[in-house]
């Protein structure tokens, strides 16, 4: 592939603004608060078929007209000095001999009486807008009318709402619209125009090129031009965040994209945005970022947390958002801090303000979550077809696991029991549509409880022998079609209940099972095929916990982003390469994918790698050898003063290793001719202010010796940074395999049919990453020197060996004499 350099991108010119027709209505006639009228929400498939149905709908109702859908309709409007381009996709045209209907159609749930009388302002200037974008297009003779039709998702029962409109009073209606938004607009217009000058110009931030990225930058010029999928494997200390963002800064303001997404999993890389964004306008661009935080983090009332009837920042959130906008339009870093002010200042919800800024700003900073979680990811960017953003995924290697998650859908006993017992007696048929949902539990908590397959009890269609079988748990492949039934007819009766306007006295709790169960029914319609399986799970608690569960959601996200975005995955661990794209992309999509693998760029020197292959930490092994391995990781981290890290495989190894290594730490050395040794040891569960104690105390060092002893892939692994002397070396005890679970055995399976490397997917490269990780914790600046010791006899075979990085260069240590010198040789 031929990819422009960016003296080359210099050359492109200047693109128009655009607006969709909902996103202009929703900025023009939006008014009052969040709360909204009560119908919805639906499902996006739920969604298409109430449209297939409806069309069909409408040409029965009409058999002598030509009904045409998703009819894409387009005008350029003059504002001033700025040329807008109004876009969207009519729902429906009806052409009849003597008159042509143009439809906006609605989907909704629940009870039509609840169906604002006359429609909602917003609904009726989107049909309105497409009745002017039609009249100016094919200027027909022909009265229009504008109908808006709200149609239900369960009958399939409309409501047909008709205006009849002068072609020269849509035509005012729609100019006016624009005018009312020209405000915006215009600012949107100036503040482009300054981006894209400044961004033409900006120089490189910092004073040199590190090694490795102007390649990476050229690349993602190339992905950001072309809309292509990118795998960059950048090693620590290469200037990443800086080597993406400047080359997708120079790609906007040449408008070969429209936004630049900057997501992370993680609160440490979201600041290094913010950062390189800051760096960025102190050298001379105009840029501005906002920063999505999560709503329970961010709200400033938690007491009446996401209730829109109550919540002061919601009852007149759109009357009140333009003077907001207004003033954070003026501000390049909208951060969470910046945020929360001016939300109370002009008594907004501060998420969702967030939300509604972000349509003006430049750089969006967020979690994945926000384009690709199917319960929450951004429809006013990701689903809106005429948006083209570039993707920086930072972490990347993160992504595969988070997004397994995301097309998880959970439903918990405990939940369903609460809620049923905080609706009691308010309405009849949700009581007893409750029961029947909690006996479907019961039942199944008590066959976990046997040696029974017992789901074939619940699930008819479902024979002994498909059930997977383990202690407390249980697996088929198949959708769980009767609970499925019971879970729909709790929605249908729950949101009933909330339309019936009950003053629910733990409304969120209501709220978020009914949220719950919606899901698991999205997720069964819409996603649940090979790559899912249905799992029942009992813990010691006698509770249930019913998830359909994703082992695969490579597909679902090259849905997201196929031929729409252009994507930079990357990370210091995307390594093996082929790996990440197949568990990111899937393996087909792989191949149109671009990959780029570059070496570390701090001196090789600085770095001294150990393995140690004589001993085994394989299950059956460790009673044998857990001695051996404590004298030798006390061995390495008594050979000079300094801070170090041990990782092990897991909590229970923990327990029998911690002993034995204090011990042999206590005899490292005589008491007289050794300064004092003090050990930290990671708790299975610590809070965030145990955390943040842990790690401040690296950030003494030079008269005494500390080791941290934690378990490999925990909070201690990743995402943190303990520069120069705040860490000498890291002693890996183990290949970082995760824990043996019956959802990694299906896991397992499901890779092994489905690719061949059922083992390595589950296992083995999982794994890898862990040591990659643990290990990148030493050298984070060009200035630090450490060691890393690897200990197990795995990392001396050759599929082990296959997995280290082009720049590991182990020396073997086959005993504690080899070890000493290797230390003795590198420490001086």
């Amino acid at each position: 592939m031929s990819h422009q350099t960016l003296a080359e991108v210099e050359a492109a010119e200047f693109i128009n603004l655009k607006v969709s027709v909902r996103i202009l209505a929703e900025a023009v006639y939006r008014s009052g608060g969040l709360a909204g009228h009560s119908y919805g929400p639906v499902t996006a498939l739920a969604g298409i078929r109430t449209h297939q149905r409806f069309v069909e709908q409408l040409r029965t109702q009409y058999p002598t007209a030509e009904v045409q859908n998703e009819l894409s309709l387009q005008t350029t409007e003059q504002l001033d000095t700025a040329r807008v381009s109004l876009s969207g996709r009519c729902d429906a045209v009806v052409i009849e001999h003597d008159r042509i209907l143009v439809v906006e159609a609605k989907s909704y749930l629940g009870l039509p009486e609840n169906l604002p009388p006359d429609g909602e302002r917003v609904h009726w200037a989107q049909s309105l807008l497409y009745a002017a974008l039609y009249v100016r297009l094919y200027q027909p003779v022909k009265p229009v009318h504008a109908v808006l039709a709200y149609v239900a998702v369960d009958t399939g029962e409309t409501l047909f709402l008709n205006r009849q409109v002068h072609v020269a009073g849509l035509d005012e209606f729609l100019s006016n619209s624009l005018q009312v938004w020209s405000k915006l607009a215009l600012s949107a217009r100036d503040w482009v125009q300054q981006r894209d000058a400044t961004g033409k110009k900006v120089r490189f931030p910092y004073p040199d090129l590190r090694e490795g990225q102007k390649r990476l930058m050229k690349e993602v010029v190339g992905a950001a031009r072309h809309r292509l999928s990118l795998f960059a494997c950048a090693p620590t200390g290469i200037g990443k965040t800086m080597a993406v963002l400047y080359p997708a800064v120079k790609a906007l303001s040449h408008h070969y994209i429209d936004r630049i997404f900057y997501l992370t999993s993680m609160t440490s890389t979201r600041l290094a945005a913010e950062k390189a964004c800051a760096d960025l306008r102190n050298a001379g661009m105009k840029l501005r970022s906002v920063t999505l935080t999560a709503k329970e983090k961010i709200c400033p009332q938690p007491e009446h947390f996401c209730d829109n009837r109550i919540c002061p920042l919601a009852l007149h959130y759109y009357d009140n958002l333009p003077q907001a906008l207004n003033e954070l339009l003026t501000v390049e870093a909208v951060t969470e801090e910046v945020l929360r002010e001016a939300a109370q200042r002009h008594k907004v919800c501060p998420f969702e303000l967030a939300l509604d800024l972000s349509l003006y700003a430049d750089v969006v900073i967020g979690d994945y979550n926000y384009a690709f979680d199917p319960r929450v990811r951004l429809v006013r960017f990701f689903g809106n077809e005429e948006e083209h953003d570039l993707l920086l995924v930072d972490e990347a290697h993160n992504l595969p696991d988070r997004a397994r998650e995301m097309f998880t859908a959970r439903v918990s006993w405990q939940d369903i029991r609460e809620t049923a017992a905080a609706v009691k007696g308010r309405f009849a048929p949700l009581d007893l549509s409750l029961r029947i949902l909690m006996s479907y539990c019961e039942k199944a908590a008590n066959g976990l409880a046997t040696e029974d397959t017992a789901i074939e009890t619940l699930e008819k269609s479902v024979r002994a022998g498909d059930v997977m079988l383990s202690a407390g748990f249980r697996a088929i492949r198949s959708r769980p079609a009767s609970l499925n039934s019971l879970i729909n007819r709790v929605t249908v009766d729950c949101r009933t209940l909330i339309d019936m306007g009950s003053d629910l006295p733990q409304r969120r709790l209501v709220l978020d099972t009914y949220f719950s169960l919606l899901f698991f029914l999205k997720v069964s319609e819409e996603y649940a095929e090979s790559a899912y399986v249905t799992t029942y799970t009992s813990e010691a608690s006698h509770d249930l916990e019913i998830s359909l569960l994703c082992l695969d959601s490579a597909d679902f996200l090259w849905q997201q982003i196929e031929n729409k975005h252009a994507v930079v995955f990357f990370s210091a661990t995307l390594h093996p390469m082929s790996y990440y794209q197949s568990i990111t992309v899937g393996r087909e999509a792989s191949q149109s994918t671009e990959c780029l693998e570059l070496p570390s760029p701090f001196p090789s020197e600085n770095l001294l790698l150990m393995r140690n292959t004589q001993l085994s930490t394989l299950f059956k092994d460790r009673t044998a050898t857990v001695q051996s391995i404590a004298r030798q990781a006390a061995l390495a981290v008594t050979q000079k003063v300094g801070n170090y890290l041990v990782f092990v495989p897991s909590y229970s190894y923990l327990k029998m290793f911690r002993s034995l290594f204090q011990h042999e730490l206590a005899n490292s050395a005589p008491r007289s001719e050794r300064p004092p040794i003090k050990m930290l040891i990671q708790k299975q569960k610590m809070t965030d202010l145990e955390k943040n104690a842990f790690l401040q105390a690296f950030s003494t060092y030079g008269n005494s010796t500390l080791v941290g002893v934690a378990v490999i892939g925990g909070q201690f692994s990743e995402g943190i940074d303990l520069v120069g002397e705040q860490l000498s070396g890291v002693v890996i005890i183990g290949v970082g395999l995760p824990q043996l679970s019956p959802e990694r055995e299906i896991q397992r399976q499901y890779f092994g049919e489905k690719l061949g490397a059922g083992f390595e997917f589950a296992y083995q490269y999982p794994g890898f990453n862990r040591v990659q990780q643990a290990a990148g914790r030493v050298i984070r600046s060009e200035q630090d020197r450490g060691f890393v010791l690897l200990i197990d006899e795995r990392y001396g075979r050759p599929d082990y060996e296959s997995l280290f990085p082009v720049d590991w260069s182990p020396h073997n240590v086959n005993d504690e004499q080899d070890l000493q010198a290797e230390l003795k040789d590198f420490f001086g």
